[in-house]
């Protein structure tokens, strides 16, 4: 009978569990552009409040992210660097850059987020219309 060394046995279920966390919710479609790994680093603290990340990638048209909605929380507010963005939104342009990070920051959650779930989260675009992806908490 052969046995494996206990590192080895650990760096196996480490390599399984990356492999399955990172395969869940990567990239979401939508008309001239992909919204890639919407994800947040952890459950949120005590205030209710989570930042979530994401990534507009393969751009071909130009378009404005101008609003997102999640049922889990009360307020999602799109961010740029730390302030909140003006509210004609966050250009999307095919002239533009061809990656544009995103980061969302959902308030008033209504109940906590446990590590390893999906949850839905609407992108709303000014040509696009609605883009529904979800995001996963502890994920990146």
């Amino acid at each position: 009978m052969t046995t494996c060394p206990r590192a080895a046995v650990a760096a196996l279920a480490t390599l399984c569990a990356v492999t399955s966390t990172s395969a869940v919710a990567c990239e979401f479609y939508a008309d001239g552009f992909q919204v890639v790994h919407p994800w947040t680093p952890s459950p949120a603290p005590a205030d209710g409040t989570v930042a979530v990340f994401l990534t507009l990638a393969e751009i071909e048209v130009d378009d404005r992210l101008l609003g997102a909605e999640s049922p889990v929380a009360g307020v999602v507010e799109i961010r740029a660097g730390f302030a909140p963005v003006a509210t004609d939104g966050v250009r999307v342009g095919a002239g533009g850059a061809r990656v544009v990070p995103v980061q969302l920051v959902l308030r008033g959650l209504v109940s906590p987020l446990l590590p390893g779930r999906q949850y839905p989260l609407s992108l709303r675009f000014e040509r696009g219309g609605v883009v529904d992806v979800q995001f996963v908490v502890g994920a990146h």
